[in-house]
């Protein structure tokens, strides 16, 4: 397989995650340490045999498009921790790690994805267009009346299921749901992936990366990274603005309903207001007819 980066060897790391213990600080649901452990793309090839479900002698070539720099400004609300990939050369794909559901999910998914899809330059053919794939890791609830552990959408006849076209796809993998994986996930190995990005212990990490070649190199990237001062504080920067867009968010949700609940004060008291005056015409009424009567 050709590939854009170097493979991790144990010439590049000091020490061993053997003899590691206690919690893990950043773990890989850190979306920083996720693009900094598949940066390597031997252990990003096998991880696209587990999605995919392909060989691995089926992954030709593997393209980093978009290589995560020492140093890059991580806090920016622009700055995109996804990972895109050139696979083959006939396929684009975008892999992004998501812990904070910010609500809009399919929609964000949706906009990479055609994004990626309109790749054309003047003159080129429609039909030599490549396909693209966006696959999200969540760790939350992405559709909570449809919940599943790994999931792929399609543009379809909504009656009989028939593919409109194959290069456009959207896949979800959710690690809150493994208790839900199907017999298949398990075969391919993606609920060992997906444990892998829950584990924040270095037992849990040890247990699984126990007589798997590629899981223990991870292990030793995770190892290495934790202990590298420029990727710790990379994480941490990350950690916080996670953090604060948390909070800013909350802000907007709290802001927002205090804003609802105040259209609905305002529309209960009119209502009071024209009940009110509706009551007043009825005993003003009444007492003109009283008086005609006395």
């Amino acid at each position: 397989m050709q590939n854009s980066t170097t493979n991790l060897t144990e010439s590049t790391v000091s020490g061993s995650y053997l003899n590691a213990t206690g919690s893990i600080r950043y773990t890989m649901t850190n979306d920083y340490m996720f693009n900094v452990i598949f940066r390597h793309t031997d252990i990003l090839a096998e991880l696209l045999c587990s999605l995919l479900n392909l060989k691995p002698e089926e992954i030709i070539s593997l393209e980093i498009r978009n290589p995560l720099l020492p140093g890059d400004t991580v806090q920016e609300k622009a700055f995109v921790l996804d990972i895109n990939i050139l696979l083959n050369n006939n396929a684009l794909l975008n892999i992004e790690m998501q812990v904070n559901n910010l609500g809009d999910w399919a929609d964000r998914s949706l906009s990479y994805l055609c994004r990626s899809f309109d790749q054309l330059y003047r003159g080129e053919q429609y039909a030599s267009t490549k396909s693209v794939l966006h696959i999200g890791i969540l760790d939350f609830n992405l559709f909570p009346k449809n919940p599943k552990f790994y999931a792929s959408y399609k543009l379809m006849d909504m009656e009989n299921s028939y593919i409109y076209n194959d290069k456009f796809e959207l896949r979800v993998l959710e690690l809150k749901h493994i208790n839900l994986a199907t017999e298949a996930d398990k075969a391919r190995g993606l609920v060992r992936w997906a444990s892998l990005f829950k584990a924040t212990t270095w037992k849990e990490i040890k247990m699984l990366a126990d007589g798997n070649p590629t899981f223990g190199k991870v292990a030793q990237e995770l190892y290495r990274s934790n202990g590298d001062e420029m990727t710790r504080y990379a994480c941490q920067m990350r950690e916080e603005y996670e953090f604060q867009m948390r909070r800013i968010d909350k802000r907007i949700e709290d802001a927002e309903n205090a804003n609802e609940q105040l259209k609905e004060t305002i529309v209960s008291l009119e209502g009071e207001n024209i009940s009110l005056k509706d009551e007043i015409s009825r005993l003003q009424r009444e007492l003109e007819q009283l008086k005609k009567h006395s």
